[in-house]
């Protein structure tokens, strides 16, 4: 990974104050900490800021300093959204951060309204549209607006597929010349790496990793798994996730203990590393038809040289190929999955291994995470320097 190292001095970075804002320190741990000590070594001041939870200390134990800031991340509420907002602008007022890097809706939205009158520029990541885009709402026509405000005066807005990039700027709610597609968060290709052990077991195992909402296709999922289970297969469903606050698109516990006592799924849980349960599966399958960016889910599948099965979506489609390194399926459609999932079963092991072989080889190629934080880096230096000296002194 070529990156800058010790001051920093020849990217302009030495001794700058970065905030990185999520809508939980989990995801943040999860997916950005790479980044965060990328900026470190770069000799960046960095701070992680999002509402509390058990990642937080996570990011301390890790060297990053955490700020806490209440949000409700899946209400509509517009006084409480405004209260965020305010709650962010006393935070920059307070902190003086040279730079935000805003991920996820809600700090993608309202940390650019409230860095603009503190000349903080803020560099956005929209990591796919969610749920919101998907059942078109009341509540989507005010997101839309929402960002169209946003956005007009962040430094970059970095998109993960080219279908949201195109969506946002042909809308009207990016201007072209600061929207870019960046390739998802990056994986570390060596440590999800494959390991190559013969598996001898009676069953085909079929792995799901994610979050548990609807919209991930979970019901599709179980009807194919159903299907499959009908046609005489033996194949083994595994859910791998966290639940996620209630709310319509949330699976409960209670339906997921159903699915378990039925048999037709075998929920393991949640697991901060997933790459040893991963590496255990023959398959791994996203039927998602949320609007995602880039699947992390995947990127890690194809690093680990697993066949993919996922849903012919943006985002998806970014990484899956279908007949090279996994299969696509048609969204909201069990009985299409199912079929998709039977093909997987039906071809040989060599053929399964030669489709991992194709997608380890495309994701060290384009989206290994030393690329990914480059980007990331080279445009944290540019906005600087456009910047001048940074925030202007109150």
């Amino acid at each position: 990974m070529s990156l800058p190292s010790g001051n920093g001095e020849g990217h302009g970075l030495a001794g700058r104050k970065i905030f990185v804002v999520y809508n939980t320190a989990r995801w943040m741990y999860r997916f950005r900490l790479p980044l965060m000590r990328a900026l470190q070594d770069a000799g960046c001041e960095v701070y992680g800021v999002s509402p509390w939870d058990r990642y937080a200390t996570s990011l301390v134990e890790a060297g990053v300093p955490h700020l806490s800031i209440r949000m409700n991340r899946k209400g509509t509420n517009p006084l409480e959204d405004g209260l965020f907002a305010f709650r962010l602008h006393r935070l920059f007022r307070q902190h003086r951060p040279d730079l935000v890097l805003a991920f996820t809706v809600k700090p993608n939205i309202y940390c650019a309204l409230a860095a603009r009158p503190l000349g903080i520029p803020v560099v956005n990541t929209i990591p796919g549209l969610g749920s919101l885009f998907v059942r078109q709402s009341v509540h989507t026509l005010v997101a839309r607006e929402l960002y169209r405000l946003a956005l007009r005066g962040s430094h970059t807005v970095f998109f993960q597929n080219p279908e949201d990039l195109d969506h946002f700027v042909g809308s009207g709610l990016v201007r072209p010349e600061i929207a870019e597609r960046i390739p998802g968060s990056g994986v570390d290709t060596t440590f999800f790496s494959p390991d190559h052990v013969e598996r001898d077991r009676k069953r085909f195992v079929f792995l799901f990793a994610g979050r548990l909402l609807w919209d991930k296709g979970i019901a599709e999922l179980v009807q194919a798994t159903r299907e499959l289970k009908r046609r005489g297969l033996a194949v083994e469903t595994r859910l791998l996730g966290v639940f996620e606050p209630e709310g319509r698109a949330a699976v409960s516990p209670d339906q997921v203990e159903e699915w378990s006592r039925e048999g037709v799924v075998n929920f393991l849980g949640e697991a901060d590393e997933v790459v040893d349960l991963m590496r255990d599966a023959d398959c791994i399958v996203l039927p998602s038809y949320y609007r995602e960016g880039l699947p992390r889910t995947l990127l890690e599948a194809a690093s680990l040289e697993k066949p993919m099965i996922a849903a012919d979506v943006p985002g998806s489609r970014e990484l899956v190929e279908h007949g090279r390194n996994g299969y696509m399926c048609r969204p909201r459609d069990p009985e299409d999955l199912a079929d998709k999932m039977h093909d997987m079963i039906r071809v040989s092991e060599d053929e399964r291994r030669r489709m991992g072989r194709e997608g380890r080889e495309r994701v060290c190629r384009e989206f290994d995470e030393g690329v990914v934080i480059g980007r990331y880096v080279e445009v944290v230096s540019g906005a600087l320097r456009s910047n001048g000296g940074g925030p202007p002194a109150e």
